[in-house]
């Protein structure tokens, strides 16, 4: 394990199960697997913290990371949308 990886996993199975919810999740949304490592991982260390029962910690920072993600996925669209209704255009298709 890595040094930052002692706070936030327990052990090397556990790690392993959280890793495999993020890889899951990138490849289901297409996204980069480290862009949803930083955000699950952020959303662990907050709900770890607080969970009495760790058992099912995977499944339930997952859940919440899809809901994070989709939200953002859906704002970044409406704002491209409307970038591009007002005229504005992306400058590296020029």
């Amino acid at each position: 394990m890595e040094a930052s990886d002692l706070f936030l996993y327990d052990d090397e199975e556990e790690k392993k199960r959280h890793l495999s919810a993020i890889d899951s999740i990138a490849s289901s949304k297409g996204l980069p697997a480290e862009d949803v490592r930083t955000v699950y991982e952020r959303m662990l260390a907050r709900i770890k913290r607080q969970a009495l029962i760790k058992d099912f910690l995977s499944i339930f920072v997952a859940r919440r990371v899809e809901r994070v993600l989709k939200r953002k996925k859906g704002i970044l669209e409406r704002f491209a949308r409307r970038r591009k209704e007002n005229g504005y255009h992306d400058i590296s298709s020029a």
